[in-house]
């Protein structure tokens, strides 16, 4: 089975904005979730949605000591579960995605990067429901197609 992952800085970030993404992709897919989960607890919802939860020391302040504990985590785990597509959600996983992602000599494009559409699902979620269901259906298309 193919195999996606999803990397944010906090797993509320996942669960405001991602669950249900996951939860659907996860019928088809080997979903995976990236996180500085702070205990297991957090972790269950998205175990039960079929997702397999990963921790990484992703900090939101920048910390360089921090960041390179959590740049050589994502690292390995790049290493053990070889993806075929891999998300980062947040700014700061961005960043660190990208690295890890250099340093682990991950092929070219299989990084993508979502940031900055918190503003939007803040003020226009009406709209944003209805445009991440066309996204999802679209999303899920492409994956078919690059993932063949």
């Amino acid at each position: 089975m193919k195999k996606i992952c999803f990397i944010v800085a906090i797993p509320f970030t996942a669960e405001a904005f991602l669950y249900k993404h996951m939860k659907c992709l996860s019928e088809r897919y080997e979903v995976h979730l990236v996180a500085n989960f702070p205990s297991e607890e957090k972790q269950k919802m998205f175990r039960d949605a079929g997702v397999t939860c990963h921790w990484a020391p992703i900090q939101r302040q920048i910390s360089l000591w921090a960041d390179l504990k959590a740049v050589f985590a994502l690292r390995k785990i790049f290493r053990e579960e070889k993806f075929q597509s891999v998300h980062s959600v947040t700014p700061k996983a961005g960043l660190l995605t990208s690295i890890a992602g250099w340093i682990a000599n991950a092929p070219s494009g299989l990084i993508f990067q979502t940031v900055g559409l918190g503003i939007f699902f803040a003020f226009a979620p009406h709209i944003a429901g209805w445009l991440l269901e066309k996204v999802t259906d679209l999303t899920l298309g492409l994956l078919d197609f690059l993932l063949a």
